[in-house]
């Protein structure tokens, strides 16, 4: 704490009554992100998707009306998976032949082309206008297909999915780079191809059987797993009371089997069987 009769007090007068304030103040401008480098684009691109999808147009208006009004709360390849009344099913809402991804990489080039905002509001305007106006191509999927979709094991034909994503091709076709172009070709003929893959067979129910032959052969797979789980629980009782010297607790021993093990003559044994099991 600073002693108030030790300051040395200096007052001097203001004599500067008026300052000037330039008129050439440069304009404050922040650049959150550098689309110079490739990290920094990515996590531009990532926040932007973020910002779409949780976005009060997307979110609260856009997906609730698809669930509710054009049938996408089942799953497409899973008819009988839907969340209708059921909240602990997930149903997504996939974007096909066109991810989320490229829509934001294409909007982007086009506003950087076009001189026009790139905030990731501006930006995500324009993704959102996209949506309202069907320039995507939607389709609903329940999460285990999604994922699989996502890993490459499913082929989603194009022509069922909803939207009109060719005339977004169409539109900013001069946006979309060499190598997305080339993908979209190869989904186009492989849709036309007819092959689809084996996305039936990997859904396709197939129950498990156990076939516990007779009656006499029951009883013995029974007795072969009693045994098999006694053998257990007794070497790991056996682990566990090494430490303590004592001998190994089977829970499931009469004390007929510990005096055919230990014989009479171990006393000591037969009385610690007799204490555990309350015999």
């Amino acid at each position: 704490m600073r002693d108030p009769d030790l300051e040395q007090l200096y007052v001097e007068p203001n004599t500067e009554l008026l300052v000037d304030i330039p008129q050439d103040i440069p304009k404050f401008e922040y650049e959150p992100y550098n689309f110079y480098d490739d990290r920094d684009f990515n996590n531009y691109i990532k926040d932007l998707k973020k910002y779409v999808r949780s976005s009060f147009e997307y979110k609260t208006q856009l997906i609730p009306f698809l669930r509710e009004y054009m049938g996408m709360n089942q799953c497409s390849y899973l008819p009988n998976l839907t969340n209708e009344n059921r909240n602990k099913i997930r149903i997504e809402i996939h974007h096909d032949p066109i991810d989320l991804e490229t829509i934001c990489r294409v909007i982007f080039r086009k506003r950087l082309d076009m001189n026009e905002s790139l905030a990731i509001p501006a930006v995500a305007y324009e993704v959102l206008w996209c949506h309202y106006s069907l320039l995507v191509g939607l389709i609903p999927l329940s999460e285990t297909v999604h994922e699989l979709v996502h890993n490459g094991n499913i082929f989603i034909d194009p022509n069922r999915t909803y939207g009109f994503y060719k005339q977004f091709i169409d539109r900013y076709f001069k946006y979309f780079d060499p190598e997305e172009l080339e993908t979209l070709d190869k989904i186009t003929q492989k849709a036309l191809s007819g092959d689809m893959g084996d996305y039936e067979r990997l859904l396709q129910t197939n129950y498990v059987e156990v076939n516990m032959h007779e009656t006499a052969n029951r009883y013995e797979a029974l007795a072969e797993i009693k045994a098999n789980a006694t053998a257990q629980l007794t070497s790991k009782s056996a682990l566990k009371s090494l430490s303590a010297s004592k001998p190994a607790i089977n829970p499931l021993a009469t004390m007929e089997d510990v005096r055919i093990q230990y014989g009479e003559a171990d006393q000591y044994i037969v009385d610690y069987y007799r204490d555990k099991k309350g015999r």
